[in-house]
């Protein structure tokens, strides 16, 4: 993935996420996709060493490793089809998640 179409991919997810009612926050090489903190949807997306992306998705507090609040990545982002996937994917997470009213 080069540089440039990085960014752009980068750009896309980040537009996706805030149509469809995330919140997005970082820098260019990592940043989080999130919506609520009570019954969260999160990613995190960054840049590796290799230069594609990679998804991280956030884990429960009992899961967490050293303090952290992602686990490893579970998804990788190579090419520009990877992109739409991953958008569809956020697009279905955010339209499917659920919605508890406490009592």
């Amino acid at each position: 993935m080069q540089m440039s179409t990085a960014n752009e991919f980068v750009d896309l997810i980040k537009a996706v996420g805030e149509e469809c009612g995330y919140e997005v926050y970082g820098s260019e090489l990592s940043f989080e996709v999130y919506t609520e903190f009570e019954h969260p949807i999160s990613f995190m997306i960054k840049e590796n060493s290799e230069g594609y992306l990679q998804v991280h998705i956030w884990e429960d507090a009992h899961k967490r490793e050293k303090n952290h609040k992602y686990g490893k990545a579970r998804y990788s982002l190579r090419s520009a089809l990877d992109v739409v996937q991953f958008c569809n994917t956020l697009k279905s997470s955010f339209e499917l998640r659920a919605r508890r009213v406490e009592d």
